[in-house]
């Protein structure tokens, strides 16, 4: 079981940095809403190998067979990979990026909030006070986000893939 979460959980960390690399590069200058897109895209293409780990265990590695909890766990081992990936990332992003994130992202809600949303998205991000630069409270929001968007795909996968 190891060696195949590994095997799948690399490879979608690494679908994970080559999509957010290229999201960065096209769609960030294209507007927050376009890498905001680009980013779920992305991090749904990762959390797609989890479903290919499960069948690939099952079929090749288990003869045919598996339980659904066992293929929840190896869901789960998967997805950690992409996860730290994207919790890495984001604390770069934002060290790097730091108050120029936050300037793009209220440049968006400006742009697009009606001014009573727009109002109480300036007074959330007050009451946040450092916490929107502070690259290991974002690179854990993220990686908290993948690893529920893998419970989820592991979820179903298991129930998909289960065989006595």
């Amino acid at each position: 079981m190891k060696s195949v979460s590994l095997r799948y959980g690399l490879i979608g960390g690494s679908i994970l940095l080559i999509l957010g690399i290229l999201t960065g590069l096209f769609l960030t200058p294209a507007g927050y809403r376009a890498a905001e897109i680009g980013g779920y895209v992305s991090i749904l293409a990762a959390c797609s190998m989890i479903f290919f780990g499960i069948r690939y265990y099952r079929d090749n590695v288990n003869e045919g067979r598996l339980k659904f909890g066992e293929a929840l766990k190896l869901g789960m081992l998967i997805s950690l990979i992409p996860s730290l990936v994207m919790f890495i990332g984001t604390a770069l992003l934002i060290h790097f990026w730091g108050d120029g994130f936050v300037d793009w992202t209220m440049e968006y809600m400006e742009a697009n909030l009606a001014p009573e949303e727009l109002a109480k998205q300036k007074e959330a991000m007050a009451s946040m006070g450092n916490l929107a630069t502070n690259p290991f409270f974002q690179g854990g929001v993220m990686f908290l986000t993948v690893l529920l968007i893998g419970l989820v795909i592991s979820v179903l996968s298991a129930f998909s893939l289960k065989r006595s």
